[in-house]
């Protein structure tokens, strides 16, 4: 397990996903302070690590097994995702689905599902002292930031559960094509659903 309050990282091990700057900016917020940083995710044979430094708090674990996430994500004060941009950013709606706070970059699409204040954090990925100024908040009070890990976990939810959500708008999008209607046509929110 992880000791201490800790601040993670999830995803691919890429330059877009900005962990330069997440680094420089923990140590800044961690300060004297015994927090940790762990990052997970897979490197490429031969990938530069020296983004990670040598500080003992900023601890690479590799790639986690799909079954040891959630217990991975729940165990953290917030997971950072300083992306400079992002597709869709699963790993920062898992950890939403696992009531983490998620400290993440204000991009595209990332701000679709993330309302900063609400149920999560988001920051300019460029601006390093906002971020430490985010991660030292979020680490310092996690009693501060509970009822926006509720929030996270019920948006998440309320948006994109599979059954409830997700699946219906799959089924009705083919529906649509099947039907040779314009899949644009489709509107979730009128209830629109496959006949």
């Amino acid at each position: 397990g992880i000791e201490g309050p800790a601040c993670g990282y999830l995803g691919t091990i890429q330059p877009r996903k900005n962990l330069g700057l997440l680094v420089r900016s923990f140590l800044r917020a961690a300060g004297s302070n015994d927090w940790r940083l762990v990052i997970a995710g897979r490197l490429r044979p031969g990938q530069d690590t020296s983004f990670l430094g040598d500080d003992r708090r900023v601890v690479y674990v590799g790639a986690l097994p799909d079954e040891e996430i959630p217990a991975f994500l729940g165990s953290l004060r917030c997971m950072a995702s300083p992306s400079l941009y992002e597709g869709f950013g699963l790993p920062a709606g898992e950890a939403m689905a696992c009531g983490a706070l998620v400290v993440a970059s204000d991009t595209a699409p990332v701000h679709d599902a993330i309302r900063h204040g609400d149920n999560g954090l988001l920051v300019d990925f460029f601006d390093g002292q906002a971020l430490a100024d985010r991660l030292s908040a979020v680490l310092a009070d996690p009693a501060a930031f509970a009822p926006l890990r509720q929030r996270a976990r019920r948006s998440v939810v309320e948006a994109f559960d599979l059954r409830r959500v997700c699946l219906p708008r799959q089924l009705a999008l083919v529906d649509q094509l099947l039907q040779g209607r314009d899949p644009r046509e489709l509107d979730p929110a009128a209830g629109d659903t496959p006949a």
